[in-house]
């Protein structure tokens, strides 16, 4: 009921031009008939990666399902408040479906893909995802480049399979959007990206509670040291470029750890910069290892320059690590 052919999947041309009716009954006779499902997401998870999997978890289990979470990394602090878990390992049984999100390739999952990289080949994936680089590796693909979240793919999805969009389904949904879109100011925000937070928020989505969990997480160490971010902000190209950088010996001087800086919100101030088109942040996670954060207006494409370092991401926002 409400698979195909409903109001939606028929009249909207955002919606078809990504999704076959026989793509979206060939993703839900999957969900029908798993009992044991495992999700997914990328390492370093993001707001869009955790509205994604904490969504579908919550969708799934009212559906009867024995379902579990997976990341290779540790669930941001920031995101506590959605008042669900990841898990790093896998159970001693095997699933009989695996729904990857928001991850453009399983090298992007991390240890636990590298750990786990038979049962990735025999058991079917439904692979979920907005990024424009995803390599199509499941099953049945689900794969939305117009979108401007993966939350709000899956929104459609419950919409199409007439799945129930609870409260809190619809917290993680708004979470996915908000964080992704920079609170629908990026450029891949559409009309349907709105209609889709209207009615997210008439299915009982708190968008200002949601708006302060995701604001007003820092404390005055972070904000100390994103002070000294600032600081040493430097620029060139005729400020056309501005970058910063985080080191260990400053997350020491402020007794922070990288997990708590919230970068994403470091480097979306840092882009309020005037006249600079693109912003990168440095960040030493450890010894020798470097992670990369790009922000660009529309004109200047970052996601070639991530990709070519082995990250990815989007024209406007992307990542990698070196």
């Amino acid at each position: 009921r409400g698979l195909v052919g409903s109001e939606m999947c028929i009249r909207d041309s955002y919606f078809r031009v990504e999704f076959t009716e026989n793509s979206l009954e060939s993703a839900y006779n999957l969900i029908k008939g798993c009992s044991r499902p495992f999700l997914f997401t990328h390492k370093k998870p993001d707001g869009d990666a955790i509205g994604a999997i904490f969504s579908f978890k919550i969708a799934l289990n009212r559906l009867k399902k024995n379902v579990a979470a997976f990341c290779s990394s540790s669930l941001p602090p920031l995101f506590q408040f959605l008042s669900q878990n990841l898990q790093k390992g896998l159970p001693n049984y095997t699933p009989d479906l695996l729904v990857v999100l928001d991850t453009a390739k399983l090298e992007l999952l991390g240890e636990i893909y590298e750990k786990n990289k038979e049962l990735f080949k025999k058991v079917p994936i439904l692979n979920i995802d907005h990024h424009p680089d995803n390599s199509r590796f499941g099953t049945v693909n689900l794969v939305n480049s117009n979108a401007s979240c993966t939350g709000e793919i899956i929104y459609d999805l419950f919409k199409a399979w007439d799945i129930l969009i609870t409260k809190n389904i619809a917290n993680a949904l708004l979470t996915s959007i908000i964080v992704e879109t920079l609170s629908f100011q990026l450029p891949h925000t559409t009309y349907h990206t709105l209609e889709v937070a209207a009615n997210l928020m008439r299915q009982g989505g708190n968008l200002n509670w949601l708006l302060q969990q995701l604001q007003k997480t820092n404390n005055k160490a972070v904000y100390n040291l994103w002070g000294e971010v600032l600081l040493k902000t430097k620029t060139a190209l005729n400020d056309l470029v501005a970058w910063s950088y985080i080191s260990q010996r400053m997350l020491l001087r402020h007794n922070i750890k990288i997990e708590d800086i919230y970068s994403d919100g470091l480097i979306n101030v840092m882009s309020s910069l005037r006249k600079s088109s693109v912003v990168v942040l440095f960040k030493e996670e450890e010894l020798n290892k470097i992670r990369i954060s790009f922000r660009s207006t529309n004109k200047y494409n970052v996601q070639k320059i991530a990709t070519f370092f082995g990250g990815g991401g989007h024209i406007n926002s992307a990542a990698c690590t070196v």
